[in-house]
């Protein structure tokens, strides 16, 4: 879960227990202690958990577009090399 910054609110329970004779607890006193904190991130935290949120459609979608992109750039290749040389280039006189 990304972590969020600004003020956010710290909440402590704490339960005192009481233990009999023959060995059953409960409760003596319940407290309940809040406290405002501030959370700082880095900018890299904040980076790193944007990208962390996004739905793995956008993960996909980037594979996919990576993917594409890798076959296109091959296909160009191969057709550059595939060409015949026009007249008077890469002749030897």
């Amino acid at each position: 879960m990304p972590l969020r910054h600004g003020a956010q609110e710290l909440a402590l329970r704490t339960v005192v227990m009481g233990v009999t004779a023959d060995g059953a607890r409960y409760a003596l006193l319940l407290a309940m202690h809040i406290q405002q904190v501030r959370i700082k991130r880095t900018a890299w935290q904040a980076t790193m958990d944007t990208f962390r949120g996004l739905p793995e459609v956008f993960k996909v979608l980037t594979g996919m577009l990576t993917g594409t992109t890798a076959l296109l750039a091959a296909f160009w290749a191969f057709r550059k090399a595939l060409r015949k040389p026009k007249d008077g280039l890469g002749k030897k006189s």
